[in-house]
């Protein structure tokens, strides 16, 4: 049938309804989201910077306005002390002095040390003072053999030891000691006595005038048979 103006007046009248309600969601909508906005990004505070009457006299660009604005001076750095090396050249040459007269007294008694050469078993007669060696051992055995010991005699006590002997220059005895015991102090005394009897010795003379002292360090054996031997 046909429509009626009354109805066409209603339907229109929905149709604004319906649309003012959509723009009021939308609004609605809006100022939510303005709202999320506003609370993800803090408001930034606005400084405002109060000019003085000359400020404002000078404009802009004056001497005040720029003293304002102008960075803060940076501290210079102040340079690192220096140390002062101050010398007293009195004390210098006194430590000076004090060292010198040290190292020629050391060489003074390095000087003075005596010049000592050892012979032992191993030497050979090919060695520098390997004559004098045997002239001295043949000396000892002899007066050992005429000076046996008659405790050891008596009580058949054998044995060796090790004994070294130092003579001077001019052939006198400097030293005598026992390195190794034969473990009988009879024997360890008579080897002592020995050759102390011994003494003094030939003076050094062709290729022994230039040592001191002569060191000899032989085996010394009391055999069976009253005898004094050395190797």
């Amino acid at each position: 049938g046909a429509v009626r103006e009354g109805d066409v007046l209603h339907v229109r009248a929905d149709s604004l309804l319906e649309r003012a309600l959509v723009q009021e969601a939308e609004q609605r909508a809006r100022h939510a989201d303005d709202g999320c906005v506003a609370q993800q990004r803090p408001a930034v505070p606005r400084v405002l910077h109060l000019q003085s009457s000359s400020e404002r006299a000078q404009g802009p660009n004056g001497p005040a306005c720029r003293a304002a604005h102008a960075a803060p001076p940076t501290a210079k750095p102040e340079p690192a002390p220096t140390a002062e090396l101050s010398f007293n050249m009195s004390d210098l040459s006194r430590e000076i002095a004090s060292l010198e007269a040290q190292l020629a007294e050391e060489r003074q008694a390095y000087a003075r040390r005596p010049r000592i050469l050892r012979l032992n078993a191993a030497s050979t007669m090919a060695d520098k003072g390997a004559f004098y060696k045997d002239a001295w051992r043949r000396k000892v055995e002899q007066v050992g053999n005429l000076n046996y010991p008659a405790e050891a005699r008596a009580n058949r006590i054998y044995g060796s030891l090790r004994l070294m002997v130092q003579i001077n220059r001019d052939g006198s005895l400097r030293d005598v000691r026992i390195l190794e015991s034969s473990g009988e102090k009879v024997l360890d005394d008579a080897a002592i006595r020995i050759v102390r009897l011994a003494a003094p010795f030939m003076p050094f003379t062709g290729e022994l005038m230039d040592v001191d002292v002569l060191e000899i360090i032989r085996t010394w054996r009391f055999e069976p048979g009253d005898r004094v031997s050395s190797f």
